[in-house]
């Protein structure tokens, strides 16, 4: 049905050993090929083999450990085999010219070994989902949400709503069947089951929005007047001389970003341009990037010069920094009020930058601690879409009279939930899900 396909499933490069998997219903054949054997070894065993070049007569390519494994037990639940051999360039690349001569067998695509794994059963697209987030993991916090996701994940929930919904649906068929009878005593129990499973899909949808400030990060935009010190400190935070930093009103005209690791929680600090009135053009493009990033912010940080009286305007999720506290005689003015959401700094000696970090911290936990006390949540904008559109089929559904319209309803609630499971979905719309795999999963 499938070609036989194989890659490389850790990285190329110097290392102790590097594994390749070949996947499909020649890998019987294949094996026996690279070993010259006719036997094969006992599946789901690693056993010591010497693998030959398939058309150079008696030239090794390397003694390797393999591990036969015959559908439906595999990864991919076809059959399958797995080479564990010595590390390095050089061998990899022997390994991959090797396999790449072998007729009917080719270089899997990005995904494509998940992407069998799902189409046989073995997972479903959660989990599928979940194992590339845990591979791509930037810290411990998304590595282990993505590790519970896999675990004992969404895929619970999912299934137990779509087999209720099935059962609800046969009983409002069966009504359709039997319209000629007088009442529905079901109609109570379908709305209660309904109600309940209306709110178990919105406390997932919240869990995952608190979710997203770990997998994508907490977003914390500067801003403020020019020369204010924004770019100083955005340049203190990272570590590295990343902004430019003049005298000059107007330095920076882009929004810079960069990416940090904080306490086990990912942040990304946006510099921008400095908001005034100007009639550079350039400047005025710049500006306009700063207030878009702005409004895209979880946080935003009106950074000010203590020097200046004037403070920027405040917003529900913006906080005051008051810059420059180094300078002679403001010795007086260094106070911290985090209950006020502001802090004073030197972006030039780092005093009070500490003191900001752990009050950012301490937001991040503030706002993602429930997530301990939920077991469910959505980990991407796929599942959290076709989540809100069965939210909205069953609240269609419930307030709904006709029965045929209703039964609309909960199949169209039901496929949703399927497309998130990959149940059901067109095959261009799984390959776009898996192309951000990555090669050898």
């Amino acid at each position: 049905m499938y070609d036989t396909i194989f890659a490389p499933i850790t990285a190329v490069g110097s290392s102790a050993i590097s594994v390749f998997r070949v996947s499909g219903e020649k890998s019987n054949d294949i094996l026996k090929i690279l070993i010259k054997n006719k036997t094969l070894p006992v599946e789901r065993r690693l056993t010591l083999k010497k693998i030959y070049h398939p058309y150079i007569k008696n030239e090794i390519i390397d003694i390797c450990l393999i591990c036969w494994m015959p559908k439906p037990n595999s990864y991919t639940g076809e059959d399958s085999f797995e080479i564990f051999c010595h590390g390095g360039n050089a061998t990899s690349l022997a390994f991959i010219n090797c396999l790449s001569k072998i007729k009917g067998l080719r270089y899997a695509t990005a995904g494509e070994f998940s992407k069998r794994a799902l189409i046989n059963g073995k997972i479903d697209l959660i989990k599928a989902e979940a194992i590339n987030d845990i591979i791509f993991a930037e810290n411990e916090k998304q590595r282990a949400l993505s590790m519970k996701q896999l675990n004992k994940g969404l895929s619970i929930p999912i299934n137990h709503w779509r087999q209720t919904m099935i059962n609800t649906l046969s009983k409002i068929e069966a009504t359709i069947d039997f319209s000629d009878e007088e009442d529905v005593p079901e109609k109570i129990n379908i709305s209660s089951e309904l109600s309940k499973i209306i709110k178990q899909i919105k406390e997932v949808i919240n869990e995952g929005n608190l979710c997203d400030l770990i997998f994508k990060g907490l977003k914390v935009t500067f801003t403020g007047p020019p020369n204010s010190g924004k770019s100083s400190l955005f340049n203190y935070i990272i570590k590295k001389e990343k902004s430019i930093v003049t005298k000059i009103p107007g330095t920076t005209r882009d929004v810079i970003e960069n990416k940090i690791t904080y306490n086990g929680y990912q942040i990304t600090f946006f510099d921008t341009a400095g908001i005034r009135k100007t009639k550079n053009l350039v400047e005025k493009e710049g500006i306009k990037k700063a207030l878009k990033a702005i409004k895209d912010a979880d946080l935003v940080l009106n950074v000010n010069d203590i020097t200046n009286t004037k403070k920027n305007v405040t917003s529900r999720n913006s906080w005051q920094i008051f810059n420059k506290i180094d300078m002679k005689g403001l010795a007086s003015r260094k106070k911290t009020s985090q209950q006020k959401k502001t802090f004073f700094i030197s972006a030039k000696t780092g005093e009070g930058v500490d003191t900001l970090l752990e009050a950012i911290y301490r937001h991040i936990v503030n706002k993602t601690k429930r997530r301990e006390e939920n077991q469910f949540f959505y980990t991407n904008q796929r599942q959290k879409i076709d989540l809100e559109k069965a939210l909205t089929d069953l609240s269609n559904a419930i307030f709904e009279k006709n029965e045929e319209i209703v039964a609309e309803h909960l199949r169209s609630a039901i496929n949703n939930l399927e497309r998130i499971l990959g149940k059901i979905d067109v095959e261009d719309v799984l390959g776009n899900i898996f192309s951000n795999f990555c090669i050898g999963k």
